[in-house]
Formats: C-alpha cells, structure tokens, sequence
C-alpha cells in the first residue's frame, strides 16, 4: 500500500479524532507535502462540525445551499465507486477508513437534502490581504474543529492552463501547511472556502501557488492580521 493510499484511508477517522496519536502524526506530516491527499482532507474536514451541527438542531432549520448540497451529493457519488471495507479493526475500538468517511458523506447528504445545516457562521479571527505582480486575494480566517475554514475572494489571476492554484498556511519555522487548491474563471476571479489543517495562531503568512508546493511559484503573498 503505497503512502498516499494508507493516509487517505485514515483521513476519515482523523477528521473524527479517532486515530492513535502515532496515526495522527503520519497523517500530518503526509498532508504538509501532498496536495492530492490534502484536497481529500479538506472535502472530509468539517463533516464533524455539520454532523454536530444537525444533532442539535432545535428548529426547523433552514435549506442548504445548492452549491453545498451538491457538493455533499457529489462527493457521497464519488466514495461509492470503488469504496473497500478495512481489512482489519483498531484495537482501541474507533477505525474509521475510506468506508466510514463514505458512510459520514451518506449521512451528510440526507442532512443536506433534509436542509440540516446552520445558517450562522463562527465569526472571524483574522485576515489576509495577499498581493502579486498581477491579481490579488483577500481572505476571512474562521476557527474550526479541523483547523481552519478560509473564504477566499481571489482577482487578476492567469487562468493556470493546465492545472489549478495552490493555498498554503505558512508558520515562523517554515512549515507548509496545505490549505487547499482553486482554479479561477476566464476573468482570473475566483470566490471559494477551503479548510486547511493549520490552526489559529500557527500560521502568520499565506500564500497562492501556481501548481504544488513551489516557493519559486509563488504569485501571491500576504501577512495575517489576528
């Protein structure tokens, strides 16, 4: 089982704090180099706070937005191809793989249908003014369970051709941390959230790539303000 397979088998019981502190720490060393595995994450790291966020819902709440419940649907569609049980169970009890992560999209996406969701946001703590050559990106910082949830408003970007942009939450010892990837219109605009493992006060600068983690292709660049 190659690296990346084993890490994405556990990103489900990760999201879930369900891992051993050992798996835990594989799964956040591999998600500070790998992009691929960290867009998985970030499709996975707030299904807890949703399922939390259901199961105290005391009003009739609210419908979902479309984009988000297709999403939901679309992401619950892709587990179902090729989805495989684990061949073995945790001795501390909690094992959640690729099936359970499945299983939590399933439930999401009846949530999603059922309009379960809250309307009211965490508020911000902080933000970002990032500047380039040409474009630029603002984005709100919002503290969740996995990390952080950035609602990024991006402008004057190239339309990257092939491939997409690249997000990254930088702390003062140098650590890369994934914050996910976006592509841009052909007006080079873009307004997306994306969820990073990093958490608040970590991290003081971000940055936009073009492509995978490259400090050479960085277009982007700014200072958090907490």
């Amino acid at each position: 089982m190659t690296e990346c397979a084993k890490v994405r088998d556990l990103l489900g019981g990760y999201v879930l704090g369900g891992l051993s502190e050992e798996e835990a720490a594989l799964v956040e060393t591999h998600l500070e180099d790998c992009q691929s595995c960290g867009r998985e994450y970030g499709e996975l790291a707030s299904l807890p706070e949703l399922l939390d966020l259901a199961g105290s819902a005391e009003s009739e709440p609210e419908a979902p937005p479309q984009a988000l419940e297709e999403a939901v649907l679309d992401r619950f569609a892709r587990e179902r191809r090729g989805v495989a049980l684990p061949a073995r169970r945790r001795r501390r009890g909690l094992r959640v793989g690729a099936a359970v992560a499945a299983a939590a999209a399933a439930a999401l996406a009846a949530l999603a249908i059922a309009g379960v969701f809250s309307s009211d946001p965490a508020e911000a703590y902080g933000h970002v003014d990032m500047k380039g050559r040409d474009g630029g990106a603002w984005a709100e910082l919002r503290s969740v369970q996995a990390g952080t949830e950035m609602k990024l408003r991006v402008w004057g970007l190239e339309r990257a051709r092939p491939g997409s942009y690249d997000v990254w939450c930088i702390t003062e010892r140098g650590r890369w941390i994934s914050g996910g990837s976006f592509d841009v219109d052909r007006s080079g605009n873009a307004e997306i959230e994306l969820t990073s493992a990093a958490q608040p006060g970590e991290y003081h600068r971000m940055v936009v790539t073009r492509g995978p983690k490259d400090r050479h292709g960085v277009v982007l660049r700014g200072e958090v303000e907490y």
